[in-house]
């Protein structure tokens, strides 16, 4: 079991500056673009008995580049994180804040995250689900909610082939973590306060599996093995001891699939977004160079680049690369 920085980072490497320096602390216009035209965003938050609850969302405004708004749950205070869905679209936002007064949300932190969990998840690409199929077993999305020492929330999606989130017993789960944007920021999370939940989806499907339980991290070599993609090994697992489930049905999951199918326009590439993220927080020539980059992502360089190594990686995980 992991129970330490030094030991999760030996497992899963640190933070990369590179990666971490794609952060904002205040939506810039793509960003607020992205929102507008989100149909749904994961939400992470306590409620006010302090219950960890992650769910969908549906339409999120942004009143100032610092300030959103949304219909907020009953009893959600404190820190609370999103993940933004674009139909069809690979890469997702991300936003940290916390609640104000009148469902307004002070936003702290921004980023792009990147595309993988959705290729492997084929969540724009559903199929049809069997009548009475285990709600897990037929899943191929989930985003996880977790919490630092300080109470600042986070929510991260995770996507692969259906069933991947194991259920070891009937208290216990395991979501394995394979290569994704390198912050492991709901392992670091997990290491100074145990509290998760989770919100699973099935494609085509108006219900979300809600989990809420306390994780610690694993690097068990015999159960990692249980998990593998062709010849690709997890290098760690979350492991969940579920306190409470239950399945509801979710009024934004509808809006999201009928989206699916239409054109998502006035949005800015998320990759190109990303790399103006990283821009804004370097200083004369670096900022120079990933304006430039920017630039190029518009034309739609980059572009192909990003996805050919999408599927290079993918691929050499084991996933077909179609």
């Amino acid at each position: 079991m992991i129970g330490d920085v030094a030991g999760l980072e030996a497992v899963v490497g640190a933070p990369r500056a590179a990666v971490l320096g794609k952060t904002i602390h205040a939506l810039d216009d793509g960003s607020r673009r992205v929102l507008a035209a989100s149909p749904a965003a994961w939400l992470g938050y306590r409620d006010g008995t302090g219950t960890p609850r992650t769910t969908l969302v549906g339409a999120v405004h942004a009143e100032s580049p610092t300030r959103i708004r949304l219909e907020l749950p009953p009893g959600a205070v404190g820190s609370v994180s999103f993940v933004f869905l674009l139909p069809g679209v690979r890469e997702t936002l991300r936003l940290n804040g916390v609640v104000r007064a009148g469902d307004a949300v002070e936003v702290r932190e921004v980023f792009v995250h990147c595309g993988r969990c959705v290729l492997r998840s084929k969540l724009w690409e559903p199929e049809p689900t069997p009548p009475g199929a285990d709600f897990l077993a037929a899943s191929p999305f989930v985003a996880i909610s977790s919490w630092d020492a300080d109470g600042n929330a986070d929510t991260s999606p995770r996507g692969d082939e259906p069933g991947f989130v194991r259920v070891l017993d009937e208290h216990t789960l395991a979501v394995p973590d394979r290569r994704g944007n390198g912050r492991t920021d709901t392992f670091h999370n997990v290491l100074a306060c145990d509290r998760v939940s989770l919100a699973a989806l099935i494609p085509g499907r108006d219900e979300l599996l809600h989990v809420d339980g306390t994780a610690s991290i694993t690097d068990d070599a015999d159960l990692l093995r249980t998990m593998p993609v062709g010849r690709s090994v997890p290098h760690a697992a979350l492991i969940v001891r579920v306190r409470h489930t239950e399945i509801r049905r979710n009024a934004v999951l509808p809006l999201l699939w009928r989206a699916r199918s239409s054109t998502v326009d006035g949005v800015p590439d998320l990759m190109r977004l990303a790399v103006a993220h990283a821009a804004s927080n370097q200083r004369g020539a670096l900022r120079a160079v990933g304006r430039g980059l920017a630039g190029a992502l518009s034309d739609g360089l980059v572009r192909r680049g990003m996805d050919a190594a999408y599927r290079r990686s993918l691929r050499d995980e084991g996933y077909s690369s179609e």
